[in-house]
């Protein structure tokens, strides 16, 4: 298969990625300003890749690192000006008009690897952490996208990322169950006296406390970045509901 090297087949190379899979984001572009969309196809395109190794389910951990690996490598190339791929040569232009820097792309590709070696948090600092690099760098590429990044706006968003995350995780214990993950912290586990066995025996007693908890504070995310979602014209009103 040839693929592009120009320009506009790049971007057109990345859009087709993102109508390509069944997420929301082809869907939600429709109603972004038409200007930015492309911007917005080249950052998804970058994250579905390193997204796709790492859940690449029938190569060992060791080779999905390596591709990822491999992928960073590619990244560093686009911004010195080397990009091959067509997902780095429209990444390359989108770095270029929207002043995008190097870090949010990075921290993305940290997530991405610990997808691959990791399957429980310990506690809630460390689950934290992995949202800081799976969640907050998305809300920033897309304020960098927008020219509304700031050094008001940057940790708001980060509020508001890290409490979508979280609640997704508390929506899908059951999915992410199913593929041998469990985001509620080990130590949470432990405070409310209930097992992991207990949860694959859909036992809801005390489930429904430890939910309760984890769904206290992650509306506490949200209310916080709740200036910046104002700022927008959206309110995140309550995870509780």
């Amino acid at each position: 298969m040839n693929l592009p090297t120009d320009i506009q087949g790049a971007f057109a190379y990345c859009e087709q990625v993102a109508r390509d899979h069944y997420e929301n984001f082809p869907v939600a572009s429709r109603f972004l300003p038409r200007d930015r969309r492309p911007y917005l196809y080249s950052i998804y395109a970058f994250a579905r890749a390193a997204d796709d190794m790492a859940d690449e389910g029938s190569l060992p951990a060791y080779e999905r690192l390596r591709q990822i690996d491999r992928w960073e490598q590619s990244l560093d190339a686009c911004f010195e000006g080397r990009a091959t791929h067509p997902v780095f040569i429209a990444l390359a232009e989108t770095i270029a008009r929207a002043g995008v820097p190097r870090e949010p792309f990075r921290a993305l590709l940290e997530a991405f690897r610990t997808d691959v070696t990791t399957r429980r948090f310990g506690g809630f600092t460390e689950l934290l952490e992995y949202c800081e690099n799976s969640a907050n760098p998305v809300g920033r590429l897309v304020l960098y996208v927008f020219g509304k990044a700031t050094p008001e706006s940057l940790p708001l968003s980060d509020k508001i990322c890290t409490g979508l995350q979280l609640a997704n995780f508390w929506q899908d214990v059951t999915v992410d169950l199913m593929k041998g993950r469990i985001y509620i912290p080990l130590e949470d586990f432990d405070r409310f006296g209930y097992t992991e066995s207990e949860l694959g025996r859909r036992i809801s007693t005390p489930f429904s406390g430890l939910i309760r908890y984890q769904v206290d504070r992650t509306e506490g995310f949200l209310r916080r970045g709740n200036p910046f979602s104002a700022s927008w014209g959206v309110t995140s009103g309550s995870s509780s509901g």
